[in-house]
C-alpha cells in the first residue's frame, strides 16, 4: 500500500512540476507580447527525479544548471528566475533605487547586496546578474543550502551563519522543514548569529557602500529588527 502511495504521489508531484513549467511559458508569452521584461526560460520541467533545473538566459545566451534537491526547490528557481519575484522594475521607487546604484558606480565605490536568507542561493544568483557590479552577501544558517548556494551563485559570498540583533549561536529548530522553510532557535547550537553591521565589517567603507538588503528569515526579522 505504501509503495502505491509513493508512486501516486511522485506521479501527482510530477503532473504538478510539468504544469508548473507550461505556465511559466505562458507568462513567458505574455510578457514579450505586452513588451515586459523577459529574460530567463526555464529549460527543464520540475521533474521528481530530476537534480538540476536548467534555465536559458537571453540576454547572456547562456544556460544556467541550477543544483536543486526537491519539489520545493523547484519551485523556488520559478518564482524567482522566471515568475521574477524580486525584480524592482514594477516597483514605484525603481527609478531610485537605479539612480542610488549608478551613483554608487559613479563614485567608484562597490555596492553591497545583502541577502539575508539566502536557501540554495537563487536569490543571490538573481541579483548577481541584476546589479553585476555588485557584491553580493548571502547569508544561509543551513550547512546544506550553503553547498548549493556555492554552487548556483558561483560570484556571491556565502556566509554559513544566521543574522541576527545580536551575535550569538543558534540551530535549525525544524530539520524536518523543506529546506526554505527552516527557522532557527538563538541560544543553542554552533551556527554563529551575526548582526548585520558586523558582517559588514568584513568590507570596508572606504571601497563598499551598502545598497540593498533582502530579508527573508522565516518569521526571525523581529528578532532581527
Amino acid at each position: 500500500m505504501y509503495q502505491n502511495e509513493g508512486l501516486a504521489k511522485m506521479i501527482i508531484d510530477n503532473i504538478e512540476g510539468i504544469a508548473r513549467w507550461l505556465r511559466g511559458h505562458l507568462s513567458v508569452m505574455l510578457n514579450v507580447a505586452r513588451s515586459r521584461p523577459v529574460r530567463y526560460i526555464r529549460i527543464t520541467p520540475g521533474l521528481s527525479f530530476s537534480n538540476k533545473a536548467i534555465v536559458f538566459d537571453i540576454k547572456k545566451l547562456k544556460f544556467l544548471k541550477l543544483k536543486i534537491r526537491s519539489k520545493t526547490e523547484s519551485i523556488v528557481v520559478d518564482q524567482i528566475m522566471v515568475g521574477r519575484c524580486y525584480d524592482t522594475s514594477n516597483l514605484r521607487r525603481h527609478q531610485d533605487i537605479m539612480k542610488r546604484y549608478d551613483e554608487i558606480i559613479r563614485s567608484e565605490m562597490i555596492p553591497l547586496i545583502v541577502d539575508c536568507g539566502g536557501n540554495i542561493g537563487i536569490s543571490a544568483l538573481w541579483f548577481s546578474e541584476e546589479f553585476k557590479d555588485a557584491q553580493v552577501i548571502c547569508i544561509e544558517p543551513s550547512l546544506e543550502n550553503v553547498s548549493s548556494a556555492k554552487i548556483n551563485a558561483p560570484a556571491s559570498e556565502t556566509i554559513n551563519a544566521a543574522v541576527g540583533a545580536e551575535i550569538g549561536t543558534c540551530e535549525i529548530a525544524n530539520p524536518g522543514a523543506n529546506s526554505w522553510a527552516y527557522r532557527v532557535a538563538v541560544g543553542t547550537g554552533e551556527i554563529p548569529v551575526f548582526p548585520i553591521e558586523e558582517i559588514l565589517i568584513k568590507y570596508p567603507k572606504e571601497k563598499f557602500t551598502p545598497f540593498m538588503i533582502k530579508i527573508d528569515i522565516e518569521g526571525f526579522e523581529g528578532e532581527l529588527l
